[in-house]
This record gives C-alpha cells, sequence and structure tokens, in this order.
C-alpha cells in the first residue's frame, strides 16, 4: 500500500511538475504581445462598397509596411448570409481572398460580427429580451448564425462576438404584428450578451476548433472611464450572470478565451490610460484568479478639433504605453486604416460630427466621392479646409509605421 502511495505521490509531483513549467511557458507566451500592433481594417467597405473597387493586395502590403501585426476586419454576417443557414458564395469567395492577403503577409486576423438574424428582419444587432418567449428562438438563430460565418472563414484567428454590445442597445418586440424597438437596461444588456457570449463561442468552436473567442468590444458611451456606467460595471454584470447558475455553464471559459474593449480618449494621459484600462482588467483578475489576453479592439482620434501633428504624438506614446505598462494586453487595434468621407452620407446635416466621425483613418480616403470632400480642418490656420491626396498617408501613420518598426512605401495607394 505504501509503495503504491509513493508512487501515485511521485506521479503526482511528476504531474504538478509538468502543469508548472506548462504554465511558465502559457505565462511567457501571454508576455510575448506578438500581435500589439494592430489596425481596423474595414474590408468589405472600403475594398468593395464604396464605388471603386480597391486593391487588397495593395492594401495588405501596406498594413504590413506599417510594421502591423494583426487586423480587426469587419466580418458582419449579413454581408455574407441572406440567413443563418445561407451564404452568398460571390462575396464569401471575395472575402476570402481579402483574408489570404492578409495572412500571406503575416497578418493575424480578428474577425468581428456584430449582427444575426432573426424572423423580422435581417442582418441586426437588435434582439429580444432573455424574458420574452421568443428568447430561444432567437439564440438558435444566433448560434447557427455563427457555426455558418466560422464555418465558411477558416483563415480567421480569433472571433470577436459582438461590437459595442453595451452601448445603448435595442431589444425589438412584435406589438399588433407590427416590429417594435426600444431601448435596453443596463440589465438587459448584459443579459442578452452573457447568453451571446455561450452559444457564440460554442457555435465557433464547433466550426473552428483552432479560433480563439473573444468578448465583444465593450464601451463607454463619454470615453474611457466615464458616462452612465463603466466597462468595469459592465464586464462585473456579465461575471455575476455566470456564476448566478441561471446561465447555461458557470466556468467563464465557455463564454469567452479573451476579452476586448474601446478604450477611446480625447487626448491621452498616459497614468489615466493606464488606471482606467487596469480597472476593467482587475474585474477579470477578481473573478477568474487568472490572467486572460485582452484585444483592444478599437481606440484612436480622428482629426477633429487637434492637429494631425497631435494626433501623431498619441499614436507614438500609447503603444509605448502599452508596450511598458500593460502587458495583458495582445493587440491593440487603431481605428482606423483609412479615411471615410462616405461617413457623411449617414451622419446627415451634422457636418462637424461627419467631420469627425470621418477622419480616424492613417491614411486618406482612397476613394474619391463627387458628393463628400476628404479634408482636414487646419485648426492653427482659421480652419482652413485643405483637400486631402487620395489615399495619402497622414503624420499618424508615419508615427505608427516608426513605433511598430515597420518598413517600406506608405504610398502605395495615393494618387499622384
Amino acid at each position: 500500500m505504501k509503495r503504491l502511495l509513493c508512487c501515485a505521490l511521485s506521479a503526482l509531483l511528476l504531474f504538478t511538475g509538468c502543469d508548472l513549467n506548462s504554465d511558465q511557458k502559457e505565462k511567457e507566451l501571454f508576455l510575448k504581445q506578438e500581435h500589439l500592433y494592430g489596425v481596423c481594417y474595414i474590408a468589405w467597405e472600403e475594398v468593395m462598397q464604396h464605388g471603386e473597387e480597391q486593391d487588397e493586395e495593395k492594401i495588405a502590403e501596406l498594413i504590413k509596411n506599417l510594421g502591423a501585426k494583426s487586423a480587426r476586419v469587419w466580418m458582419r454576417a449579413n454581408d455574407f448570409m441572406t440567413s443563418p443557414t445561407e451564404l452568398i458564395e460571390e462575396n464569401v469567395i471575395r472575402m476570402r481572398n481579402i483574408l489570404r492577403t492578409l495572412k500571406e503577409n503575416g497578418i493575424a486576423v480578428i474577425g468581428m460580427n456584430g449582427r444575426s438574424f432573426n424572423h423580422y428582419q435581417a442582418g441586426s444587432s437588435e434582439a429580444p429580451l432573455r424574458t420574452d418567449e421568443s428568447f430561444g428562438e432567437y439564440i438558435s438563430d444566433y448560434s447557427t448564425t455563427w457555426y455558418t460565418l466560422v464555418d465558411a472563414f477558416p483563415e480567421i484567428d480569433y472571433w470577436e462576438i459582438g461590437n459595442e454590445p453595451n452601448n445603448k442597445r435595442q431589444y425589438y418586440y412584435i406589438e399588433d404584428g407590427v416590429y417594435k424597438t426600444a431601448p435596453m437596461s443596463f440589465q438587459q444588456m448584459a443579459d442578452v450578451f452573457t447568453e451571446e457570449l455561450y452559444y457564440a463561442s460554442q457555435a465557433i468552436r464547433m466550426a473552428n476548433r483552432n479560433a480563439q473567442t473573444i468578448l465583444g468590444g465593450i464601451t463607454e458611451s463619454e470615453g474611457l472611464g466615464l458616462g452612465e456606467y463603466t466597462n468595469a460595471e459592465f464586464l462585473q454584470a456579465v461575471y455575476d450572470n455566470i456564476f448566478s447558475d441561471e446561465y447555461p455553464s458557470l466556468d467563464p471559459d465557455d463564454y469567452f478565451d479573451c476579452l476586448a474593449w474601446h478604450p477611446y480618449t480625447w487626448k491621452f494621459d498616459e497614468d489615466y490610460f493606464v488606471e482606467k484600462n487596469q480597472e476593467i482588467y482587475d474585474v477579470v483578475l477578481r473573478n477568474e484568479k487568472k490572467d486572460k489576453k485582452v484585444f483592444l479592439t478599437e481606440f484612436g482620434w480622428s482629426d477633429s478639433r487637434k492637429t494631425q501633428e497631435e494626433v501623431a504624438s498619441y499614436v507614438t506614446r500609447i503603444y509605448q504605453t502599452i508596450e511598458k505598462r500593460m502587458p495583458y494586453v495582445q493587440s491593440a487595434c487603431i481605428f482606423r486604416l483609412f479615411n471615410d468621407a462616405a461617413e457623411r452620407g449617414w451622419i446627415g446635416e451634422d457636418e462637424a460630427r461627419g467631420y469627425h466621425m470621418a477622419t480616424f483613418g492613417l491614411f486618406a480616403d482612397p476613394v474619391k466621392y463627387d458628393r463628400w470632400e476628404d479634408y482636414y480642418l487646419d485648426i492653427e490656420n482659421d480652419d482652413k479646409k485643405i483637400i486631402l491626396t487620395q489615399g495619402a498617408p497622414k503624420p499618424a501613420a508615419y508615427a505608427y509605421q516608426a513605433q511598430a518598426g515597420g518598413s517600406g512605401s506608405l504610398e502605395l495607394l495615393m494618387k499622384k
């Protein structure tokens, strides 16, 4: 008996030792930040939807020249599907070619989908409340949508489940046969999103066992650490749901492998940025008692009320800060690769907001529109309007390249 106990103890010690070595290796890998330099690439719009078709080969080379190692790509289900089970084959083929160009240039792909299908409206982020009798039907369609989407795109390394699911999300209901919507409360958003995380993660893993799942980028309505409620509070509400025994699993790993949030700031204060992001990450540590990878899947600055040199300095400083003080961040995807002058089309008559939304890019819009101009307002020269050259790199692009250690031309799409 003693011999058996000794053998068992020796085996246990050996096994434990292996675990320690494995844990150490995992920790070392965790700290590498190998995909840290990322960009938001809204490929379907930028290559296909805004008039001229762009050269995806050149765009992928441009991203590589920047020094980027990851790209967050919008993969909205309704761009590639007509129902939870039916694909638009020509769109899938074209998108797979775009993804191929990224992979061939050494870019890890984060695919983000915040859309699904319900029996009343296609390609929407709206959902019934978890307490509604139609929720079971909705979540079934939601799960099937994810499986079909992921199965169609095996090139994608990470799948981000949802986009800003705590940002004024709407629920739908049917009244007298009419489809209506209303704002969800804080708790209602957390309840629906918790369910979605579980069923999307299970579907993603069934379709591609090598892909990792990301809790979709949560946000704060007035910027990092500001607004009616914080990311930390919303994330805690999701954990509270998971541990309540009222959801499909008590294990957070069944809901997400990694997490994402959007730390937008008007300017850049290093200490504030580190402190407020740490407050969110501390929620993970308290609830899971372990590290998890974090992806900052959107952040950045438009040209609105700032000089382009200011924006460039923020780009340099934010990446320096993340590298030096935020080792849990595996990828930080700046929003966005290109200006999008056509944003003004859906903003409407609010010129100031249209300018703000259209000018987040590292590069000028490579597409020229008859209706909308891509311009910069020089705040140091009485807001003089300066028309930007199509596809030209802005100072922020050069700052990004220098910080990321990239090389090569940034003028591949510039119309000379």
